[in-house]
């Protein structure tokens, strides 16, 4: 939901709330001029209790499983939801993610096991991907019962770059955009340290960062939306493997 915000906002100019389970949804206040876009949960309760606003004016529900593509893994159902979503407002839709696709990231994470089993994980982005990489070290707090942590990369030296040594991999989520040289400068700042790297971007980015000697995962899209949801797959994926 925090990412979906922070997209949303940044990219969209959308103003936009979180509501908890339980919670009333002010949908009398709904106009014409401001009408309300709901996107329920998939794997909540609160679907139901969003159901029974259909047909309220001026209230749309974008249901994740409406899309006709149906996906096998179901965290990649929000895609859906994204896909609905950004129809609805007019924007292109995000590209699918295949069954290939899916099993082509979990054999790019699979040399790297080893390595993160007995390392400290600590995950960094900029801009919308700082809420994606504390989203990440709360998953992986939930799945493999250790310690993780995250911070804007820009904050990076601001404290934690000094208790950053060989125990420690960094997690930095950079697709090639505005932010990716600043990206590129924090994976340098610990590589002088003796911190590891593993970075998730796409193809220009790879190739910027195997010609510095970083390691990377690729995410084969330019779109932020479907980054997203490849980088959550390798993640979900990859606590699991961890926790085996």
């Amino acid at each position: 939901a925090r990412m979906m915000k922070d997209i949303l906002e940044a990219q969209h100019n959308i103003h936009t709330l979180i509501f908890p389970l339980g919670a009333s949804i002010p949908t009398e206040t709904a106009s014409a001029d401001h009408p309300f876009i709901l996107l329920p949960s998939v794997f909540s309760p609160y679907a139901r209790t969003v159901e029974a606003l259909q047909g309220t004016p001026h209230v749309h529900i974008i249901d994740p499983l409406t899309s006709s593509d149906t996906f096998s893994v179901p965290l990649l159902h929000p895609l859906h939801q994204w896909a609905s979503l950004l129809a609805f407002l007019g924007s292109n839709a995000p590209t699918s993610i295949d069954g290939h696709q899916a099993f082509s990231l979990i054999e790019q994470l699979a040399p790297f096991i080893p390595q993160l089993k007995n390392s400290h994980r600590l995950y960094l982005g900029r801009n919308i991907f700082a809420g994606f990489a504390r989203v990440c070290a709360y998953y992986d707090h939930a799945v493999t019962k250790t310690f993780s942590s995250h911070y804007p990369s820009g904050e990076l030296k601001h404290g934690p770059l000094a208790l950053v040594d060989s125990s420690v991999t960094a997690f930095i989520f950079c697709p090639y955009d505005h932010t990716f040289k600043k990206n590129l400068n924090s994976m340098k700042e610990l590589h002088a340290r003796k911190g590891n790297t593993l970075a998730f971007t796409n193809a220009p980015g790879v190739r910027a960062l195997q010609a510095e000697g970083f390691p990377c995962i690729t995410l084969d899209t330019a779109d932020t939306h479907t980054f997203v949801a490849l980088a959550w797959l390798c993640i979900h994926r990859l606590m699991f493997l961890l926790d085996m």
